[in-house]
């Protein structure tokens, strides 16, 4: 899973129309290890938020959707004769910062997000909640949500030995 969204990036710039390399470069940068989970980075003094985004969906998705409204962009200021290495030079110049900065702890924090809200389900309607589970995995699973809710079945296990809600919906 550590490599997920190389291969989400990839397959959701292909379905946006837009250079499927190009996504899976922009998930590539997300999971280097100089600056995946590193604390202290800045881009020209600007602090980049510490996030982990190896095996996280939602921040590739959002930074592929963002790329391809660049890459348009890109598409109309290059001249004709420079469009085929200035194309990627401004997406990329001008997507990168933006996912790092703003996009990708937005994608982390949306993912925490659903997964409180699932245990608050959880929490509060009891058997019924397995099967709301249930309902809306394949959701879950199309989005790439379902990455968010490790979490939730690893605290389970750590605290019950046991996952009554994630597992079985």
């Amino acid at each position: 899973f550590y490599f997920l969204p190389i291969y989400i990036g990839y397959s959701a710039a292909r379905k946006l129309g837009i250079n499927p390399m190009m996504g899976a470069y922009l998930a590539g940068i997300l999971i280097h290890k100089n600056i995946d989970g590193v604390q202290g980075l800045n881009f020209f003094g600007i602090p980049i938020t510490q996030a982990t985004y190896n095996t996280s969906v939602l921040p590739i998705i959002l930074g592929v959707l963002f790329m391809s409204i660049v890459d348009r962009f890109a598409d109309r200021v290059s001249p004709k004769e420079i469009k085929f290495f200035s194309r990627p030079l401004i997406t990329i110049l001008i997507t990168t910062p933006v996912v790092l900065i703003v996009l990708g702890p937005l994608g982390i924090i949306l993912g925490k997000y659903v997964a409180a809200a699932l245990t608050f389900i959880n929490t509060h309607l009891g058997w019924l909640s397995v099967g709301l589970m249930g309902a809306f995995t394949p959701l879950l699973v199309m989005t790439g949500m379902n990455q968010a809710l490790f979490p939730v079945v690893f605290a389970s296990f750590a605290e019950f030995n046991y996952d009554a809600f994630v597992m079985p919906g």
